[in-house]
């Protein structure tokens, strides 16, 4: 019996390998159709699935060299394998470098670009690729005690439960180019409501809020929805005029051009608004970049801990809300 399948059955793993010198061991459960794409002195790149039906996801374990030189023969498999994989990636461990003092401090979650190793920075660290991020909405990296071992662990929580939020008023900035949006706005805050200022408000509000929705529903619906199928209709409308090649067929696939560039524009000014981005370069319209930037977002606001009254830390959803409802309590007393 080998060293690592020692070390396996000690763990209790199904499986494991390591990588030619012997000095990266990946266990892992459950997996059982994996496939190792690169094994190397640095790293070892292995894609796992639980079926073979699944698309399955990329896991790259590296052990850096320590000069510069030695390293870039890692730097030069991970830019083949950035250009290779699709699919969601892992990329993590020791990389044995670091670009400032501070970074040796705090947990590390990058995100894999296309310039890979400029994202590498501190000695141990974990990245995703941006397919990662959508498949694990959630992912916290934790640094465990360090005991025997001559660095600190990292573990990575992966989850894919999407809490669901109280929906509050939101207000779209492409409603204003919208035939009759205005004309129901002002007539919502024409009503006449009688009370003190704070409660007129409150109701035009809540008023103008229920109006609202049913206006984007009948008017806006499916932006995205919209997008697609008039972009189905003008590449029929192409085919019809290029056949015919009359004035009724050009002015029907003008119409579909202006059309299609409408419902475009009101998707670009949702996706500039939601992902808060005020530079913006004109005919550039990236959707995967800004969903990349909303999730970033959504990760960043995720609360995983907190800190109560006696310097404890408290986890979990349940023992945050009620950690921070009893605070609250204590406060207002």
């Amino acid at each position: 019996m080998s060293k690592i399948d020692g070390y396996k059955r000690f763990l209790g793993s199904q499986h494991c390998q390591a990588n030619v010198t012997g000095k990266i061991w990946c266990f892992w459960n459950y997996l059982d159709h994996t496939k190792i794409l690169a094994n190397n002195e640095q790293q070892i790149t292995l894609k796992m699935k639980d079926n073979v039906a699944n698309s399955g996801t990329f896991i790259t374990t590296v052990y850096a060299k320590c000069t510069t030189s030695e390293r870039r023969d890692l730097w030069d498999s991970n830019h083949i394998m950035n250009n290779t994989i699709d699919g969601p990636w892992y990329i993590g461990s020791d990389f044995n470098i670091i670009m400032d003092p501070a970074e040796k401090l705090g947990d590390t979650l990058g995100v894999i670009t296309e310039d890979l190793a400029k994202e590498i920075g501190r000695d141990w660290r974990i990245m995703i690729n941006d397919q990662w991020a959508q498949l694990f909405q959630n992912n916290m990296v934790k640094n465990l005690v360090r005991n025997d071992y001559d660095h600190r662990p990292l573990l990575l929580k992966c989850q894919n439960d999407q809490q669901h939020h109280i929906k509050y008023f939101k207000f779209l900035s492409f409603w204003t180019t919208q035939p009759g949006f205005l004309d129901m706005v002002q007539e919502i805050w024409n009503t006449n409501i009688e009370d003190n200022a704070i409660w007129r408000l409150q109701s035009k509000l809540k008023l103008l809020s229920k109006h609202r929705s049913q206006w984007s529903k009948d008017k806006t619906r499916d932006i995205h929805e919209q997008v697609c199928s008039w972009e189905a209709k003008v590449q029929i409308l192409e085919e019809i005029d290029m056949q015919n090649n009359n004035e009724q067929g050009r002015k029907d696939l003008n119409r579909g051009y202006a059309e299609y560039t409408r419902w475009l524009g009101m998707k670009e000014s949702l996706m500039k608004q939601k992902a808060r981005i005020n530079w913006f370069k004109d005919g550039d319209c990236n959707t995967s970049y800004f969903h990349s930037i909303l999730r970033d977002r959504r990760r960043r606001l995720q609360l995983h801990r907190i800190k109560n009254h006696r310097d404890r830390w408290i986890q979990a959803d349940e023992k945050i809300a009620k950690a921070a409802s009893s605070t609250l309590k204590v406060s207002s007393i």
